[in-house]
């Protein structure tokens, strides 16, 4: 297929610390990014005190959705 892969453009992933549980059940946590901004993050299928991989999704109500990529630490 051509010109598939013309628009796409890679979404960030950062590593998350989970703190929390949010009011959908998934984990709650802040991730910086190399500028130094940090974020609030939900990460589904993650737990308190998990360190993740996740990729950014969307933003909404100051809190960034994403995507589970990787545990690094359980």
């Amino acid at each position: 297929i051509r010109g598939v892969m013309k628009n796409y453009k890679a979404k960030p992933s950062l590593q998350v610390t989970i703190s929390e549980f949010s009011k959908k059940g998934n984990g709650l946590g802040i991730a910086q990014n190399p500028q130094g901004a940090v974020f609030k993050v939900e990460v589904p299928f993650t737990m308190p005190g998990d360190v993740v991989l996740a990729e950014l999704r969307t933003k909404r109500g100051g809190i960034y959705s994403s995507k589970l990529k990787e545990i690094i630490k359980p």
